[in-house]
C-alpha cells in the first residue's frame, strides 16, 4: 500500500489535509478541511477529480470530502455527497474572495 499525506494551513481558509491511499489499482482521496466555504469547494470538484482518476490507470476510485480539523483520524463531521443537493457554486470562488486567486477557479487538467 502506499500512502501520501498533505497538510496545508492557510491563515485565511483554515487547515486542509489531503489524505492518498493506493492499494491493488484501488485509490482513496480523503479531503478535510476545517473552513465550510472550503469544504464546499472541495465537494464542488469532487466528481470531477474522481472522474478524472478513473480515467487515468485507477480500477476503483474513491473521494471524499469532510468537514473538520485536519489529523483527526476521520473524526471530523462528514459530509456525504450522496443525497444531498448542494448549490452550485464556482469551485475556487473561497480563494478569491480571500485574495488568495485569480477569481478564475480551477480544473483538473490533463497533464
Amino acid at each position: 500500500m502506499d500512502r501520501a499525506l498533505i497538510r496545508l494551513d492557510p491563515p485565511s481558509l483554515g487547515s486542509l489535509e489531503i489524505s492518498i491511499r493506493h492499494e491493488a489499482g484501488a485509490l482513496q482521496v480523503q479531503l478535510t478541511a476545517s473552513h465550510g466555504e472550503v469544504v464546499r469547494q472541495l465537494q464542488a470538484i469532487g466528481d470531477a477529480l474522481r472522474q478524472d482518476l478513473s480515467n487515468r490507470q485507477y480500477t476503483q476510485v474513491a473521494v471524499e470530502v469532510r468537514e473538520g480539523a485536519p489529523g483527526q483520524g476521520g473524526h471530523g463531521q462528514q459530509r456525504e455527497r450522496q443525497g444531498q443537493q448542494q448549490p452550485q457554486r464556482a469551485p475556487g470562488r473561497a480563494l478569491a474572495e480571500a485574495g488568495q486567486g485569480d477569481g478564475q477557479g480551477f480544473w483538473l487538467g490533463q497533464g
